[in-house]
């Protein structure tokens, strides 16, 4: 019989699908970014129709209910995109920081006359 939670994960998988199929329409995502995406909603969807199929983990991680390895599974996944995420960040924090360093020099090169560092400039 199906529960209530499991119409909520599927339709939830199936509306994250069509979120990163808009964005890679719209060029937000590229082709193997789009694939992980809908891939990792396709198979979160399939768990919440067919939670059953978790059972056969069950003795290797030593748990006792499906739902409890399912959850587990969960928080590392989470832990898995933060930590994607985390890397992402760091990556576009150098990036801005190095841009800002750049304009920051391109603006001191342009707006002062060579050989007069002071900044004045002088009066013909």
């Amino acid at each position: 019989m199906i529960k209530g939670i499991q119409l909520l994960g599927v339709g939830v998988s199936v509306f994250l699908i069509i979120q990163t199929l808009i964005q890679y329409r719209r060029g937000v995502y590229g082709f193997w970014r789009t694939m992980f995406w809908a891939g990792l909603w396709a198979l979160i969807g399939f768990l919440f129709a067919f939670p059953s199929i978790t059972t056969f983990a069950l003795p290797v991680l030593s748990l006792q209910s499906a739902m409890f390895a399912t959850q587990v599974v969960a928080i590392i996944v989470i832990f898995l995109i933060l930590h994607h995420t985390y890397q992402q960040l760091a990556k576009i924090e150098k990036k801005l920081t190095r841009l800002v360093q750049n304009l920051a020099i391109n603006d001191y090169l342009t707006d002062f006359p060579k050989g007069n560092p002071s900044g004045r400039r002088e009066e013909e």
